[in-house]
């Protein structure tokens, strides 16, 4: 079985309009998170699945992404913004 794609149009703008959404946020891909352990007490061996997942998270949004969102809805013709 053999799958065929066609490049849509409205696939493209949408993907488009995705991205414009998040434009201005800088390129962050170099930076890295280090999960720190601190003291372990003499009671405890060591930090549970939770703690340890605190120290990863997504890069923090330093752009007005409302702002974004609102601009693309601006920007289509056949979309009905209040």
């Amino acid at each position: 079985m053999n799958f065929q794609f066609k490049k849509q149009a409205y696939q493209t703008n949408t993907v488009n309009a995705v991205f414009d959404c998040f434009k201005g946020q800088p390129n962050t891909s170099g930076i890295q998170y280090q999960v720190d352990l601190g003291r372990v007490s003499k009671g405890q061996q060591s930090m549970n699945f939770e703690d340890q997942l605190a120290g990863f998270k997504n890069t923090d949004v330093e752009v007005n992404v409302l702002g974004n969102i609102q601009n693309v809805q601006q920007q289509q013709q056949n979309l009905n913004v209040s």
